[in-house]
């Protein structure tokens, strides 16, 4: 029925029993807008704070809520690392609501609504990709051998994470709110940048830990303790090369 409809409108649209197709439409919407109302989901026309907060920490099925926890550990680890426990609450918060928001009140379709916590996780990835911009992401493949493979993040990530929901939000592949996935991560993007802007460090430093290390193994006269912190840097952040070329005459 639905496919008919989409492959040929001009055709459907004669069709007599149209119109009690449209009227019986409109009626199911109501009916569901008003289901919605009643048990304080999140639709086009319910767009309350507490639904907005309460659709976040809520989730279709467990593959859905599975999925958002895999990607959110894989990412938020290094986020937190980063930004420190608050301050990602804070990130994980603000760029989820913008994210669910934004959807449901101007891209969603009436009739349906919205859960899941996927805007929180664009929104940590989105911080993840400014943050780390010039590392690489390494990936298990398996393809008649077993190999990890590395790719820079600054193109591999757009490709991956951005392109996909754009091409589903033109072209309606699917029900997913993909709208809220690019606000989302739009939203981590800006609260990246912002905090990048007020940071006292930069590449080839990701951690503010680091860079005070650093500092202090430069500074250090204990050629041993100058070296082991030196190795400690290393050791969650290989591409350090100022780590790599500090003279040796600073550690003598």
């Amino acid at each position: 029925f639905l496919n008919k409809k989409r492959s040929d409108p001009d055709s459907f649209n004669s069709y007599d029993s149209y119109p009690h197709f449209l009227k019986a439409k409109k009626k199911m919407h109501r009916n569901l807008e008003k289901l919605y109302k009643e048990k304080g989901a999140l639709s086009a026309t319910n767009t309350g704070f507490i639904r907005v907060i309460r659709a976040q920490f809520s989730h279709g099925s467990i593959s859905h809520l599975l999925g958002n926890l895999f990607m959110l550990l894989v990412f938020g680890a290094y986020v937190e690392s980063r930004l420190g426990s608050l301050e990602y609450s804070a990130l994980y918060l603000i760029g989820g609501t913008a994210g669910i928001y934004g959807h449901a009140a101007f891209f969603m379709e009436e009739g349906t609504y919205l859960v899941g916590a996927s805007a929180n996780v664009m929104a940590v990835m989105g911080a993840f990709y400014v943050l780390f911009f010039r590392h690489k992401l390494k990936f298990w493949v398996f393809y008649f051998i077993s190999k990890v493979v590395s790719f820079p993040i600054k193109y591999i990530f757009p490709f991956f994470f951005i392109a996909g929901d754009l091409v589903n939000h033109v072209a309606g592949l699917s029900n997913v709110a993909s709208m809220a996935h690019l606000i989302g991560l739009a939203s981590g993007v800006g609260l990246a940048l912002l905090k990048k802007s007020t940071e006292n460090f930069s590449w080839p430093f990701i951690y503010q830990y680091e860079w005070r290390e650093f500092r202090s193994a430069k500074k250090s006269s204990n050629a041993t303790n100058a070296i082991q912190k030196l190795s400690e840097i290393l050791s969650y952040n290989p591409e350090n090369y100022a780590d790599r070329e500090v003279p040796l005459s600073v550690m003598a």
